[in-house]
């Protein structure tokens, strides 16, 4: 799809494309002068230069436009998405005129190298590189992403990082009510890890990646993987894997993220394996170290993901057996990112299952799993972005009696 933004119009200053050819206007989601569009991650994301908080809008198909509140009320020129991060350039500003965000939605301001009028960013063999237009012999600045300066005078440096949690697959769509009918498999939780370094070891400055989210899976499709996350080459934490697609039979959940590895995607009928160090298998075992849980089995009626310490909690399973039809609730975690629940699925018969309950994490719920088949296929919840916590898993989506299947939630940004 194509997609462009406009600075003028009323309630129009969107319009989309199949081809580059015919286009359809669409309803912004405000009168902003919205100047640049981009999309990374299942999501489009436009930046305006004027507006009152709202300067960023969203939208998963084109179509439909959401608010976002911006870091700062600046002049956004240009955003582009890469390497797990949208970044944004303005125009005016005090020392504030790049922000980031890893999912689209939460943006935080980054300093500028200079309060030039930034006119354009891209992403590219590493680096993403900005130009302006008005200054003499420093009209170009770039970033490897975010990047930590050494403080003077610290001695140790403490460090922790947090996976994305993965996506959850969507439920699959079938009329005949002699089949069984199961929904998407939650996705795993990502990974808390910390390290304390001297500060001798530490550069200037080190680059910071956030992990990205996990993609939510379309109807019948597997959800994404949530991302890594690191701190130069000192620490890397893993994303929770993404809760297999219906598939008719059984859908496994997500295994959780780990210290060492990425939680794996779930299979039919097992649950994907937890990340290392370690990793829990087989099907929703639990991990008491840095490695994940495994996913939920699909098996039976469906099956709980398993917990961890450290590590993402494994995604719900949803199970195909016979008249029933089951949902595995999410596994949780004790400072990782919860796995998510597996859809509600269909018996034979058109019986109804609902959705398995979002794992917890303390002071965070991750995406509860979708509604049964009798309300036309509910898409999953996505996950919770919580601070201290990593990204947990999204929920399944809903089978469906007619039509398609409801999609999975997206996994969280770790925050």
């Amino acid at each position: 799809l194509f997609v462009a933004t406009g600075a003028t119009g009323t309630g129009n200053r969107v319009m989309t494309s199949p081809d580059g050819i015919t286009w359809t206007s669409r309803t912004s989601a405000a009168d902003n002068n919205w100047v640049s569009v981009t999309y990374g991650n299942g999501l489009f994301v436009a930046v305006a230069d004027t507006g009152a908080g709202n300067r960023v809008m969203t939208s998963p198909d084109g179509i439909t436009w959401t608010l976002r509140t911006s870091a700062a009320d600046n002049g956004w020129r240009d955003v582009t998405y890469s390497n797990g991060l949208f970044v944004a350039v303005a125009a005016n500003g005090v020392g504030n005129r790049v922000m980031t965000s890893p999912d689209g939605i939460t943006w935080t301001s980054r300093t500028s190298a200079a309060d030039n009028a930034w006119e354009g960013v891209a992403y590219g063999n590493g680096l993403f590189v900005a130009v302006e237009t008005s200054e003499v012999g420093n009209r170009v600045m770039t970033s490897p992403g975010i990047t930590w300066t050494k403080p003077a005078g610290v001695t140790t440096v403490a460090v922790e990082c947090f996976g994305g949690g993965g996506g959850g697959g969507g439920g699959i769509g079938n009329p005949v009510t002699t089949d069984t009918r199961p929904g998407g498999g939650g996705g795993g939780g990502g990974a808390k890890g910390f390290r304390i370094i001297p500060a001798s070891s530490v550069g200037a400055t080190e680059t910071i990646t956030v992990g990205a989210v996990g993609t939510a899976g379309a109807a019948a499709v597997s959800g994404g993987a949530g991302g890594s996350s690191s701190f130069g080459a000192f620490l890397t934490v893993y994303g929770g894997g993404g809760g297999l697609g219906g598939n008719g039979t059984e859908d496994g959940g997500g295994g959780g993220g780990g210290s060492g590895s990425a939680g794996g995607i779930g299979s039919a009928p097992p649950g994907g394996a937890g990340g290392g160090p370690g990793g829990a298998t087989p099907s929703g075992n639990n991990n008491d170290g840095f490695g994940g849980a495994s996913g939920g089995s699909g098996s039976g009626t469906g099956n709980p993901g398993g917990n961890s310490s450290f590590g993402g909690g494994g995604g719900g399973g949803a199970g195909a057996h016979g008249s029933t039809q089951g949902a595995g609730a999410g596994g949780s975690s004790v400072f990782g990112g919860a796995g998510g629940g597996s859809g509600g699925g269909l018996g034979q018969g058109n019986v109804e299952s609902a959705g398995g309950a979002g794992g917890a994490a303390p002071g965070s719920t991750s995406g509860g799993g979708g509604a049964g088949g009798a309300v036309n296929g509910v898409a999953g919840t996505a996950g919770t972005a919580t601070s201290e916590y990593a990204g947990s898993g999204g929920g399944g989506g809903g089978a469906q009696d007619s039509g398609t299947g409801g999609v999975g939630g997206a996994g969280a940004a770790p925050s």
